[in-house]
């Protein structure tokens, strides 16, 4: 396990693994932490329409709107 992905598990992201796909889905309070840490501007997503999740593979932390291909909001 990725010390990232341990890191975001313990500020209280949810665990997800299926056909091979790791990922670990935070909501946007642990988004804007990662934010501020990286010297980035705070964000407000609706939590409704956006899937926020780190995936491990990419190493970023990505964003998906209504189902649409996510984008990276912040590369590792």
């Amino acid at each position: 396990m990725t010390n990232l992905k341990n890191k975001m598990i313990e500020l209280g992201g949810n665990e997800w693994e299926k056909n091979g796909m790791e990922r670990v889905y935070i909501n946007n309070d642990i988004l804007n932490s990662l934010r501020e840490e990286r010297g980035l501007s705070t964000a407000s997503f609706g939590e409704t329409n956006n899937k926020i999740f780190f995936d491990v593979k990419a190493n970023a932390v990505m964003r998906s709107y209504k189902r649409k291909k996510p984008r990276v909001e912040i590369q590792y």
